[in-house]
């Protein structure tokens, strides 16, 4: 990352914008209002849903004043973060409060849609004209999520500026002595990670859980993306897929980031080096950005389509996702076969194979085999 930072201080773009005194404090001040504007509209738009302000509105109404305002104000936070990152590559890039922002961004915008889904899913108020039914309670589960996220982010945005008095030795900036191999090497030296590695059942229940779990993210996907390419027909409408499948797809998407990351901590130092982990964490994004352009800009127009052959952007979104999962479970097993194991079996255990043979034939139990 270092490497890529200080050519990226270097190339000629970056060079003009550090030589312009004035562009950085500019942009800078636009994106802090930015933010501004989109705190504010999310803020608005959650006091809403938890009933705390106007309350005589309904939760749709609230939604399609603001909701606009929020995604012009991250379009714009988008293009002058990356002017300010081209600017200031070393700054932004080496610094761990950037590094989580842009984590906490990511969840910030899936939260953001899985806000606008649960909004979506909440009662209307009746045609007698009162005030809109109460939110749901995953709408505002959903709405408590996402002010907190924006919060977060909100700090670590001032963070970049101190993050070493914030953070330490965990700042890259603080003499460089910590980095991602680092962070690794904790990783692999945490309870879990000995725990995973030291359990005689805890890797491979986790393994099959974690291949269960892509299985049904990937076998959902493929359905909802079918249904995207026009096959094998468009009379069963788009919606009702999504709305059966969907929600297989996020739990089981649940289940396979929490048994990835306990497998990334059995045997951290190795993935982190691997070239086959790192693709598939950049492919990862990619499908979720390939899904969040889908939810914000090609859904929107889902009534004109959604018992018809779907538009170009449509078919286009369902076949990057089909490409995107598919070369997820490929890198998965090419790690496998490319970074090797460094577990030890402890001494002290005594393997009695004979136990295997009682309990195949149904002579023991399974607890004769620990």
């Amino acid at each position: 990352m270092e490497g890529f930072a200080e050519w990226l201080q270097a190339t000629p773009l970056s060079v003009t914008l550090q030589s312009v005194a004035w562009v950085v404090p500019l942009v800078q001040s636009i994106h802090i209002l930015m933010i501004g504007v989109v705190f504010a509209s999310i803020l608005m738009i959650a006091l809403r849903v938890l009933g705390l302000a106007r309350a005589d509105e309904e939760i749709t109404a609230v939604v399609r004043r603001f909701a606009p305002w929020m995604w012009a104000g991250l379009a714009v936070m988008a293009t002058t973060g990356l002017i300010l990152v081209i600017a200031e590559p070393v700054r932004e890039l080496m610094n761990f409060s950037f590094r989580l922002k842009m984590a906490l961004l990511a969840l910030g915008v899936a939260s953001a849609l899985a806000f606008r889904g649960a909004i979506g899913r909440s009662p209307r108020a009746g045609a007698g004209g009162a005030a809109a039914a109460e939110a749901s309670a995953a709408a505002k589960s959903a709405a408590v999520a996402t002010v907190a996220l924006w919060l977060a982010i909100i700090f670590l945005g001032r963070a970049i500026a101190y993050d070493i008095e914030v953070w330490g030795a965990l700042s890259p900036a603080a003499g460089g002595a910590v980095d991602l191999t680092s962070f690794a090497e904790s990783v692999y030296a945490s309870g879990v990670g000995e725990w995973m590695r030291t359990s005689l059942k805890a890797l491979p229940i986790v393994n099959a859980i974690h291949v269960m779990a892509l299985a049904t993210v990937f076998g959902t996907i493929f359905v909802v993306d079918l249904r995207l390419l026009g096959y094998p027909g468009t009379a069963r409408p788009y919606t009702r897929i999504a709305r059966e499948m969907l929600p297989w797809t996020w739990g089981a998407f649940l289940a396979a980031a929490v048994t990835g990351a306990l497998m990334f901590a059995a045997n951290a130092i190795t993935y982190v080096d691997n070239t086959a982990f790192r693709l598939k964490m950049l492919v990862l994004l990619a499908a979720g950005a390939n899904m969040a352009v889908f939810q914000l800009v090609t859904v929107r127009s889902v009534a004109a389509w959604d018992t018809t052959p779907p538009p170009l952007a449509a078919r286009a979104a369902g076949g990057l996702s089909m490409l995107f999962w598919t070369s997820v479970i490929v890198l998965g097993r090419v790690i496998g076969f490319t970074k090797g194991y460094d577990f030890e079996i402890p001494e002290e255990l005594d393997f009695d194979f004979s136990a295997l043979g009682n309990w195949v034939l149904g002579l023991g139990d399974w607890g004769s085999l620990t």
